[in-house]
């Protein structure tokens, strides 16, 4: 708006250039200005960007191959007109999985403390690592606390599990040709059982069962696990940490 009430020419009132402030990047906020007028309005030219972002021209080109570079934005060709890129089908997937899992979990992740009276979690991706986004430990009796912000390697412990479920392409990828042959063990054991055994691998003495949770597609989303002291035997509860990982993931399918 200028001092008279009136919105800068190629812009509504409505529509307000996103700027930053005190507590924001610049840069970032006149990202998610292209970013959202591409999504608000459709395909645009750069000069009609111009005219709808209030951004220089010089700014929103290095913006715009920015945001092409992270699969955001794309240009077609022979037009010139940018649009919403490739990559946000599969973030969008990853944010629906991510916000939606969590809460179809966490009756059966309770279900499943109650019954072994051992610590459960749920894991969920974050790039080449697994993180816990529900950790549960059993009131009144001796269990083990697991920090809900330590991550394990996918080429780690139960990070096998959830690892030998992706894409061959992809475990091709991600996996070290050492870790390679402990990989198809897991899968291997996966195959035959529905669940995996981690001992001392990530913490002397703990002992951790864990089997994933399987979208459309046999797709991994997440992985049950449940921790305890060697001494508990965690392992007799493994057909439990299996039979939870495959509610959840009926359940999650069929939402």
């Amino acid at each position: 708006m200028d001092r008279d009430g009136h919105a800068p020419a190629g812009r509504t009132a409505e529509q307000p250039i996103r700027r930053a402030n005190s507590v924001t990047s610049q840069s970032v906020d006149r990202a998610m200005a292209v970013f959202f007028t591409l999504a608000e309005h459709g395909p645009q030219r750069q000069v009609d960007l111009v005219e709808l972002t209030g951004l220089e021209r010089r700014i929103l080109g290095r913006l715009l191959a920015s945001l092409e570079k992270a699969g955001l934005v794309r240009r077609r060709t022979p037009s010139g007109f940018y649009d919403l890129g490739a990559a946000l089908p599969r973030l969008g997937r990853l944010a629906e999985e991510r916000l939606a899992l969590p809460e179809v979990a966490t009756e059966h992740l309770r279900e499943l403390m109650d019954r072994t009276s051992c610590t459960v979690l749920l894991h969920m991706r974050q790039e080449d690592h697994l993180a816990p986004v529900i950790v549960l430990s059993p009131p009144g009796v001796l269990s083990v606390s697991y920090p809900i912000g330590r991550r394990i390697e996918l080429e780690q412990g139960l990070g096998r599990a959830f690892l030998a479920c992706l894409p061959e392409a992809e475990q091709r990828r991600l996996v070290s040709d050492t870790a390679w042959t402990a990989v198809r063990r897991v899968a291997g054991a996966l195959r035959r059982d529905g669940f995996v055994v981690s001992r001392s691998e990530i913490v002397a003495g703990i002992t951790a069962v864990g089997a994933p949770v399987l979208a459309g597609g046999n797709e991994p989303i997440g992985l049950v696990a449940l921790v305890a002291l060697e001494g508990h035997r965690p392992e007799q509860f493994g057909a439990r940490v299996a039979a939870t990982a495959s509610a959840i993931a009926e359940i999650y399918r069929d939402r």
